[in-house]
């Protein structure tokens, strides 16, 4: 009796030993799906994440110069646009919601002039006075007016002149919306692009937001 019992015991521990086996390659296995797993989902990301760089071209002949040097004079250029010919520019800081003149002229005299801005907000009026909200796109038209896309201020488009700042359309909707008709009643979305076409004396507005093309006749 006392054998046997030994025997029970001896293929106990075998079974025991056995299964102890197969648990370690289960984990084994387990680790090596989990490992080639993550490499190909990296490997995967990576290869969809990164740009395909096509063939490059280089032509020679360039140069580029610095005109202005921001920080020098302490204005942030967000964009620039040509007034009349190829001496007179007008410079937006949005950052500082404010407008600059450039006067650059073949000699390289250059002359930097606050036009008009005095810091976030929304004020009409007389230049040295009235306000703008970070705005980020505007369009010079045949005679040197600017028209400006003040998002902030309540999705408005305004206009710059010799004799002060307006607002032209929108202005008065607090949410952004796609109404047509006249200046005061329409509304436009948050983010708009705007473009003077002269042969048709129109502001046309490209609408990221509602993907529309909308048009001012001026």
């Amino acid at each position: 009796y006392i054998p046997s019992r030994t025997l029970y015991l001896n293929s106990e521990a075998k079974e025991k030993k056995s299964f102890n086996f197969f648990i370690k390659i289960f984990d084994f296995m387990a680790s090596l799906v989990s490992t080639f797993c993550a490499f190909f989902f990296f490997l995967f990301f990576n290869i969809s994440l990164t740009p395909v760089l096509g063939q490059v071209i280089f032509e020679d002949g360039y140069s580029v110069t610095t005109v202005i040097d921001g920080n020098k004079i302490k204005i942030n250029p967000y964009s620039i646009i040509p007034v009349s010919g190829d001496t007179h520019f007008i410079i937006l800081d949005s950052s500082a919601s404010t407008f600059y003149t450039l006067s650059h002229n073949k000699d390289s005299d250059i002359t930097v002039t606050k036009l008009t801005g005095n810091g976030p907000g929304y004020a009409d009026g007389s230049l040295d006075k009235a306000k703008f909200n970070k705005p980020r796109s505007f369009a010079v038209d045949s005679k040197g007016n600017i028209y400006v896309a003040d998002m902030k201020n309540m999705h408005a488009i305004r206009k710059i002149s010799k004799s002060g700042v307006t607002t032209i359309a929108g202005g008065y909707s607090k949410t952004p919306g796609r109404a047509d008709g006249p200046g005061l009643n329409a509304s436009f979305s948050d983010d708009n692009e705007l473009s003077f076409i002269p042969k048709r004396c129109t502001l046309m507005i490209s609408e990221h937001g509602t993907r529309l093309v909308r048009e001012i006749q001026l």
